[in-house]
């Protein structure tokens, strides 16, 4: 299941950052994850906690929860902004607007790489930073922002996210080149080069269609395809991605 991929993901030392989520209805409420949980959001693992995945809500630039924002004790483990973000991306032409550099974007989407972000700049003055640590550190220097949210006290997490605050508290705990490790680091192994005909392709559907994920080969070539979900899902879409979240040396479909 999905759930354990993540399980697997984090006793492999890997910190998942996921997001809220937006509005999902006509009327554009927001959405307590507490009264209806989405996933992976949500997940909890027995003899793991919260630490399993990290949650991000979105703010404005004034810390007041987006509008368009999911959030939910339990679910929501931390904020960070999420309006007005740049995109380097090209848009679907069906919305007339192709560029270099898109937006300014709002999103949750947007606001859980700010904290993926911060958890790669702690990993690069600690590699051996867990995803319980990475956890820790990321809530404990939060800014809060109760009260710029006093309906939704318990339900933005920690607070929002302070990157400055985050590293200098685990540099000071956890100085470079003071490593705990035991082990000898040799020389980089070299990255072995894989045969173009190796290569797969994983495409999703977009909105407006069911949930078939295909698997193509480097030639084009349809390898296997099958439903991300039950044949009667709503047709939103899916977003996906793959990496070797077991250690096993083989990606899987996330």
């Amino acid at each position: 299941s999905l759930q354990r991929a993540f399980v697997h993901a984090y006793n492999a030392g890997v910190t998942t950052v996921v997001s809220a989520g937006n509005y999902t209805n006509e009327l554009r409420t927001n959405r307590d994850l507490a009264v209806k949980p989405m996933y992976p959001a949500c997940f909890n693992e027995p003899g793991i906690g919260p630490e399993l995945v990290i949650g991000v809500a979105s703010v404005d630039s004034t810390d007041v929860l987006s509008s368009f924002s999911n959030y939910g004790g339990g679910c929501i483990d931390i904020a960070a902004p999420g309006e007005g973000v740049p995109g380097t991306l090209y848009q679907s032409a069906e919305l007339n607007q192709l560029q270099l550099y898109g937006g300014a974007w709002n999103g949750t989407s947007f606001a859980s790489p700010m904290v993926a972000g911060a958890v790669a700049l702690m990993k690069a003055v600690y590699p051996e930073l867990t995803p319980a640590q990475a956890y820790t550190y990321l809530t404990r220097t939060a800014d809060p922002i109760i009260a710029q949210n006093p309906t939704h006290a318990a339900q933005v997490g920690a607070g929002r996210l302070n990157i400055a605050s985050a590293v200098a508290l685990l540099t000071a705990e956890h100085p470079p080149g003071a490593s705990t490790s035991t082990e000898q680091v040799s020389a980089v192994a070299p990255v072995p080069v894989v045969p173009t005909s190796a290569y797969r392709v994983v495409v999703g559907q977009d909105t407006g269609t069911d949930s078939v994920v295909r698997i193509l080969r480097s030639t084009g070539e349809m390898e296997d395809e099958f439903h991300a979900f039950s044949e009667s899902y709503g047709g939103s879409g899916i977003s996906l991605t793959t990496g070797d979240t077991d250690g096993d040396g083989a990606q899987e479909i996330i």
